[in-house]
């Protein structure tokens, strides 16, 4: 007697698809490039993000207790964050202000550097 599996795996959700042209993503080139865990890091991507990534990440700011938290808009992980030499990631700061989403902008105007491009939104 064979026994057959007719377990229907769930169909994949689909994923929204951005008409925008206006650019989603942005590469930053690392003045002080470093090597993590046999990596080496040289760029990091900043991208556009959705509503339910930042509704995530205020709950994980909230719940950190002052722990670092990697905003979701940056490529990386919290190691590479945080081994990033401080120019860098001052740098990348700076690029990723264009890419907050108005919500994150009207919260902490006073924390926020000025956006050099407003226009990005």
């Amino acid at each position: 007697m064979t026994t057959e599996n007719t377990e229907v795996q769930p169909a994949e959700k689909p994923a929204a698809k951005f008409l925008s042209a206006k650019p989603r993503e942005k590469t930053v080139t690392l003045d002080h490039p470093f090597e993590y865990d046999g990596v080496e890091v040289t760029t990091i991507t900043i991208r556009r993000t959705t509503g339910k990534e930042i509704n995530e990440f205020l709950d994980r700011v909230a719940a950190a207790s002052g722990e670092t938290v990697v905003p979701p808009m940056v490529q990386c992980s919290l190691e590479v964050w945080e081994s990033m030499d401080d120019d860098d990631r001052y740098k990348v700061e700076m690029e990723m202000v264009d890419f907050f989403p108005r919500r994150l902008r009207d919260m902490a105007p006073s924390v926020l550097p000025a956006s050099e491009d407003a226009s990005v939104q």
